[in-house]
């Protein structure tokens, strides 16, 4: 291993390797031996050297695995690196092509349009792999942030919402994003009509024949003074938010998950903590989801099936906070927040793929705020003239 890289470069090579081993156009099957030497490097790499107990005869790959990460003894986790990378130009030589128009696939920002559009990632890419996600209202705004990462890591998901047209578009940008030979499949549906959704839940079915996880995200807001809110309004927004996150929730378990197990994450809101001003409907709407996810994940536990809400915050560019808080406002509620920051739609995008993996296998009833504190500060700071004022512009 002639060449001496940086330890910045080389951690960024490495990363860039497991990806393409991961995800990337391999130029042929790696041999066992070759697997097996990614497996004991990698594990030297990230764990140091294997002090863990032989697995029985009986379990012969586990046993290989661990012989082959044994007899690295105590190599160091930078030689490891470089014994990573080596393996793969055994097997690929041209593998770095795969990166050559890209920048750095493990520093990219969220918008230079390289393989990693997120930022630094803690998460492998292959997390998901093999899973299916359903995401209601997952053709715009967070709902589809949170689909493109979910398929950035490896999942088949699935977008619903009312207008087909946006959501065929939406499913070829999260193709794009996530080029990693996963498919979104977009499918039109109203989450109020049950039927209607319930034929919606077929075609996923049907298209990819398991339902892994579902993410509850359709949802209706405005504000508006509880004085001057009719009964339609307020009777609209608890359809879609609430009855709709039951109506999805009930399908996706009667249809799959009874018998197989998964993951629900429901999207809340903070309102109904501390009770925000012109926001009754919705804030009820979203108390009811959390009550609502603290029964369901209750009795589907059993089941084998785990239901948890966020409470979403401030998310920058969303048109939510477009509505509410005008440009001059922006920097007096910022500073109002403990964490000096707007949330981003990918903060909440990294709570949701965290609670449907294995990292949170004991988590579930859980209600998880996501809004860096800013409901104990932030509630209410304007007062309800200028809050009324605010809604009219």
């Amino acid at each position: 291993m002639s060449s001496s890289p940086s330890s910045s470069q080389l951690e960024t090579e490495f990363k860039q390797a497991q990806q393409f081993v991961q995800s990337g156009p391999a130029e042929s099957e790696p041999s066992n031996e070759q697997k097996l030497l990614f497996y004991a490097y990698f594990k030297q790499a990230t764990e140091g050297p294997n002090t863990g107990k032989r697995p029985g005869a009986f379990d012969l790959i586990k046993r290989a695995k661990y012989d082959a990460w044994k007899k690295l003894g105590d190599m160091s986790k930078e030689d490891a690196m470089k014994g990573y990378i080596a393996n793969l130009e055994k097997s690929s030589p041209k593998w770095k092509e795969f990166f050559a128009n890209k920048s750095s696939t493990v520093e990219a920002s969220p918008t230079s349009g390289t393989s990693n559009p997120f930022g630094n990632e803690v998460f492998r890419p292959d997390l998901l792999r093999g899973k299916v996600a359903v995401v209601t209202g997952g053709g715009s705004g967070i709902c589809k942030v949170i689909t493109e990462y979910l398929a950035y890591h490896g999942a088949n998901t699935v977008i619903i919402s009312r207008t087909l047209s946006k959501l065929e578009q939406a499913a070829k940008e999260i193709n794009q994003l996530a080029n990693n030979g996963t498919e979104c499949f977009p499918v039109s549906a109203d989450v109020r009509d049950y039927k209607g959704l319930s034929e919606a839940f077929d075609k996923a079915l049907k298209k990819f024949g398991r339902i892994d996880i579902l993410v509850n995200g359709s949802a209706g807001n405005f504000l508006c003074p509880a004085s001057q809110l009719s009964s339609g309004g307020f009777k609209t927004v608890l359809e879609i938010d609430t009855v709709g996150t039951f109506h999805a929730s009930k399908l996706a378990y009667e249809k799959y998950m009874k018998k197989h197990g998964g993951n629900i994450v429901n999207l809340s809101m903070t309102l109904h903590n501390t009770a925000s001003i012109m926001q009754v409907h919705a804030g009820c709407a979203k108390s009811a989801i959390d009550t609502m996810t603290k029964h369901l994940a209750v009795e589907w536990g059993l089941d084998g099936v785990r239901v948890n809400s966020i409470q979403i915050g401030p998310i920058e560019g969303t048109e939510g906070f477009s509505r509410l808080l005008p440009k001059e406002e922006l920097d007096k509620f910022k500073k109002t927040i403990p964490l000096q920051r707007f949330g981003q739609p990918v903060d909440i995008a990294r709570m949701v793929l965290f609670l449907v993996s294995d990292a949170a296998s004991y988590i579930t009833a859980a209600i998880i705020p996501v809004e860096g504190a800013s409901q104990y500060t932030t509630n209410n700071i304007y007062g309800y003239p200028q809050v009324l004022q605010m809604s009219k512009m």
